[in-house]
């Protein structure tokens, strides 16, 4: 065997196979895409915890009203209402029932009975909160 083919020996294998490359590239775009589908999935929880928040918020707003509605009027409307709101871009559908438990002497306790739904990626998504309120 001449220097030459001696010195072509030698520098093949030093390099890399194609399946070598091949099977590199395919685990390195596996681990790609588990990065991406973790990243979309923490991005889908961080923007289902903002919209609840505002949910939760808009309900807390709402109940301290229906609370200075019956301190300013004396009593509540019982009975089930219903309607919807826009946070943020968002639909939020809401339904309230309010009930009155007990009174004695001027003195009312209502149980108020909140649900906040909206559409959430394919699912519907629905947050309950339950208040007692009195004069």
């Amino acid at each position: 065997m001449g220097s030459k083919a001696m010195m072509m020996s030698r520098i093949g294998s030093k390099g890399f196979t194609l399946v070598e490359i091949m099977v590199t590239v395919a685990v390195l775009s596996f681990g790609i895409v588990m990065l991406y589908q973790a990243f979309f999935t923490c991005l889908n929880a961080f923007g289902y915890s903002l919209r609840r928040l505002d949910a939760q918020r808009w309900m807390d707003e709402k109940i301290w009203e229906m609370e200075d509605e019956l301190i300013r009027s004396g009593t509540l409307m019982t009975g089930e209402h219903a309607g919807s709101f826009i946070d943020k871009n968002k639909n939020f559908g809401w339904k309230m029932s309010i009930n009155l438990i007990g009174e004695a002497q001027d003195v009312y306790l209502y149980r108020l009975t909140l649900n906040v739904c909206w559409k959430e990626a394919q699912r519907d998504v629905s947050l309950p909160q339950v208040a007692y309120v009195q004069n």
